[in-house]
């Protein structure tokens, strides 16, 4: 697996850093509602065609084909674990080839193959895949995954914690785990990007 080319305004530490900014940006709402309706209409999830935009600005930006992205899943797959307190997260690996020459409708078509392919070995510790994928370690890369993305949707309310008052705050660190990370968010019909 080839390392992404990502363009860099200073030149690669020899050792990663976790030092990075996050931007925030909102989507139109008429170009989050096209999304939507492609996704629809690709028999896709919102998420899936997130991550072929994605796959395709990685790819013009890099002069790659094969992209790889991950995306970060809950690890509560199985009903009893539901109810249990930790950090059950997993890291999964979205990886897929861009051909520009083909419709951007068969892209998601190929994300959504991927997606849930990926998904469906969700319970493969990331650790384990580097393991036996074996990459050659650069002090200066994440192991197989340089770039996240991600989607969260809208929650039904905060938590139900009687005597008190809740108030969700937005946070914003200044701390990256990854070289790039797309983090989108979808509220009350409202699409935005935290991008870092």
């Amino acid at each position: 697996m080839t390392p992404l080319d990502l363009p860099v305004d200073r030149p690669r530490p020899a050792v990663r850093e976790a030092a990075g900014e996050m931007r925030l940006v909102e989507i139109d709402p008429e170009l989050g509602a096209r999304l939507k309706a492609l996704a629809r209409q690709c028999d896709a999830t919102l998420f899936m065609v997130l991550v072929a935009v994605v796959q395709l600005l990685l790819a013009r930006y890099c002069g790659q084909r094969d992209i790889t992205l991950g995306t970060a899943t809950s690890g509560r797959n199985r009903t009893e674990l539901e109810s249990l307190v930790g950090f059950f997260v997993n890291t999964v690996v979205l990886r897929s080839t861009v051909d520009e020459t083909e419709s951007f409708e068969r892209l998601v078509g190929r994300a959504r193959d991927t997606v849930l392919e990926a998904f469906a070995h969700e319970d493969v510790p990331f650790e384990r895949l580097v393991e036996l994928a074996a990459p050659d370690r650069d002090p200066s890369r994440n192991a197989l995954v340089e770039v996240m993305v991600g989607l969260e949707t809208s929650r039904s309310g905060g938590p139900d914690l009687p005597g008190l008052d809740v108030e969700e705050l937005p946070v914003v660190s200044d701390a990256v785990s990854h070289d790039l990370t797309f983090d989108f968010v979808e509220r009350e019909g409202q699409l935005l990007a935290a991008i870092g």
